[in-house]
């Protein structure tokens, strides 16, 4: 993961909209971790190096009326991702 390599159990899912889902019973193995949610990133030792992950730039939602997005689907230049 961004370079680092890490060695867990996982459990699948079905994931639309993002790649890893990161688990408490993980996230407790990393013992301290330092968070920042505006800039989205997450800092911890591990093997005794410290490691910085980075989330991707937030997506600004918008709400659309049906009419909106009707005209999206039939757009056929248009490229959209649609998460309802």
């Amino acid at each position: 993961m961004q370079g680092v390599s890490f060695e867990t159990d996982v459990y699948t899912l079905d994931l639309q909209n993002c790649d890893m889902i990161l688990g408490i019973q993980w996230l407790a193995k990393l013992k301290t971790i330092v968070c920042n949610y505006e800039e989205i990133w997450m800092a911890f030792l591990w093997q005794g190096q410290e490691v910085c992950i980075k989330g991707d730039k937030l997506v600004t939602v918008e709400t659309i009326r049906v009419e909106q997005l009707n005209g999206l689907l039939c757009n056929t230049r248009l490229i959209a991702e649609i998460s309802l």
